[in-house]
């Protein structure tokens, strides 16, 4: 019928955005200050989305598999649990498939763990959304920016952004130093830890800095295994 016409390419920017709306309602719903400067709005879509992500880690092996340059990629066959495992400092105890994700995960799961997105449908147009949140929630961190410690808070959260040169055909970090990549028409993010585990030793906080690291050397190891 009519009305299904141009559904897919609908059905594909949708999903898109949603994923987009997930990782800001996360972040947000992680972030101490972010839930009460950005308001009632985002904290509800905070909620909503992370809890959403639950089913998505257990939906079945196959469904986590993505068809790129006509090779079925699994997120999790890229990166072992070991490299993650070296490179973020912990020991990770599983390697969830979810949905064209991993997740892997340590036993500090709700802290520390780490994901890899793969998606082929439209790379480029991944990015343009990337691209245009960061200039979104920048605008939103400079209208708080002056209400006092908090409002400081969230707008150096949401300003945490910046290219990434020297990796794939184009990439960029976004907050909680998420990192997205395209290499031709495959799209790929890393989103690091939020922090080390708790159960290990030491400070389990980790710098802006430490994060890009992480993500970007999680991506280098993906993106050459990339068909």
């Amino acid at each position: 019928m009519p009305r299904h016409e141009g559904k897919p390419k609908i059905d594909e920017r949708a999903e898109i955005l949603r994923g987009g709306a997930r990782r800001l309602g996360c972040a947000a719903k992680r972030g101490m200050f972010a839930m009460r400067m950005i308001g009632a709005g985002v904290a509800l879509l905070a909620l909503a989305a992370c809890g959403s992500g639950g089913d998505a880690g257990n939906s079945a092996k196959g469904a986590n598999v993505v068809v790129a340059a006509g090779k079925a990629i699994d997120p999790c066959s890229l990166v072992t649990a070991g490299e993650v495992g070296a490179i973020v400092g912990d020991t990770i105890v599983a390697a969830k498939p979810a949905e064209g994700r991993c997740n892997y995960e340590t036993a500090d799961a709700a802290a520390s763990t780490v994901t890899i997105e793969v998606d082929h449908k439209d790379a480029a147009n991944h990015m343009k959304v990337e691209r245009d949140t960061a200039r979104v929630l920048g605008k939103m961190g400079g209208a708080v920016a002056g209400e006092g410690a908090a409002g400081a808070d969230v707008d150096a959260m949401l300003k945490d952004s910046a290219s990434a040169p020297g990796i794939g055909d184009e990439a960029l970090f976004d907050i909680n130093a998420r990192l997205s990549v395209r290499k031709g028409d495959v799209y790929l993010a890393v989103e690091p830890p939020m922090m080390r585990s708790r159960m290990s030793s030491g400070s389990p906080l980790l710098s802006s800095e430490d994060k890009r690291k992480m993500a970007l050397a999680i991506a280098q190891k993906a993106l050459a295994r990339l068909p």
